[in-house]
């Protein structure tokens, strides 16, 4: 018998796992529980998020594939797969399924990614639009989603509002064991540095507190500035933009 709140847990172990840099015993703590739990979509989708993580695509989308033959309609599914088709830069394909799942589905999750899609192409008025839209479906007890959303938008000058606005709701509820908590105040920083530098240092500040390794914050923070000066760029690198964050 399955305990209500299982798969919290299990999610929270496999992070502490990730976050340490332990990725190979997430992995398989995740896989555990995915062919334990084969009827909870949230299990699959966790073993792909951490296969992901280790940039181990084709497995996870051979991972999720599987999943989602037993769960065609859950979003969590369809937004993984999609997500390990645009690591591989099949843009196109990845596109097609999220936009199906657009179909069949109220969730934030498909909007989320193809946001990303649009962004990586160089597609940016459509990369706002659909950010504006998965803004208004990201539930408020999604500090992460909001997060990503944010991670994402940010790089276009025009988006930088709305990513702001983001970030600010994500870092009041995050986690601060997470890495996006000390991501999302490392971001606010450098956003705010030239209009509000009193602002910007105290989230420098947080992020710093709270990120394991300085070294690692500050060639982050590098990055992240050379991206908001740079203009309209379509990212900070192939995977995950640059910013390493938690399952």
């Amino acid at each position: 018998m399955w305990l209500p709140g299982l798969s919290q847990l299990f999610s929270w172990r496999v992070n502490r796992l990730s976050r340490a840099g332990k990725n190979d015993r997430a992995e398989r703590v995740a896989r555990w529980y995915a062919t334990k739990r084969p009827e909870d979509p949230a299990a699959w989708s966790l073993w792909g998020e951490t296969l992901l993580q280790m940039h181990d695509y084709a497995t996870a989308e051979t991972v999720m594939r599987d999943a989602i033959t037993l769960h065609p309609a859950a979003p969590e599914v369809g937004y993984r797969l999609g997500q390990t088709l645009i690591r591989q830069n099949r843009f196109d394909e990845a596109e097609r399924l999220l936009r199906e799942l657009v179909s069949r589905t109220d969730s934030f999750l498909p909007y989320l990614a193809l946001t990303e899609i649009a962004r990586s192409n160089g597609e940016y008025r459509e990369a706002l639009s659909l950010a504006e839209e998965t803004s208004r479906r990201v539930p408020g007890n999604e500090p992460w989603a909001q997060f990503d959303l944010a991670k994402t938008i940010f790089p276009i000058r025009a988006g930088r509002d709305l990513a702001e606005r983001l970030l600010r709701r994500a870092g009041e509820s995050l986690p601060r064991s997470t890495s996006r908590f000390g991501l999302s105040h490392l971001l606010l920083g450098a956003m705010l540095m030239d209009k509000d530098p009193e602002a910007a240092e105290e989230h420098i500040r947080l992020a710093r507190r709270y990120w394991h390794s300085h070294a690692d914050l500050d060639e982050l923070m590098a990055n992240t500035h050379a991206t908001l000066t740079s203009g309209e760029d379509p990212g900070l690198g192939s995977d995950s933009d640059g910013l390493p964050v938690d399952p």
